[in-house]
């Protein structure tokens, strides 16, 4: 059991109040392929726990981390999803790893505004679609 707990890299992507060109996925990979890249660790070799943190309020859809599990190295491995902010993940992190369960856990908190027109399920009765 690891009586200690370190964040050994971060990373973002880049403020702009709209990327309509990326998907969720691609936000996330982004982010996670600067972590990778910057600490030398391997998703599969070092990696033993995901959590994502995302809201699907935010997000607009249920189920706000479909699109990122397999980015995240969550693809039939342990992964996790918080429905609150980052900083509950962080905690969330740090116990299993507190508990001795995981040695080296990654943490994805991601939102991103909805992906299709508010208009997409009635849009066609209004002459939208």
């Amino acid at each position: 059991m690891a009586d200690r707990v370190a964040i050994v890299g971060m990373a973002q992507t880049k403020y702009q109040s709209r990327r309509p060109e990326v998907s969720f996925a691609e936000m996330a990979y982004e982010v996670i392929e600067k972590v990778l890249n910057g600490t030398g660790l391997e998703m599969f070799r070092d990696i033993d726990n995901t959590i994502s943190c995302s809201h699907d309020i935010w997000d607009g859809q249920t189920i706000s981390n479909i699109g990122i599990t397999d980015v995240a190295g969550g693809h039939l491995r342990n992964e996790e999803k918080m429905a609150m902010d980052g900083s509950t993940a962080v905690y969330y992190g740090t116990i299993g790893i507190l508990s001795g369960k995981f040695d080296c856990t990654l943490l994805l908190a991601h939102t991103k505004r909805p992906q299709r027109s508010p208009f997409c399920l009635w849009g066609d009765k209004i002459g939208w679609g």
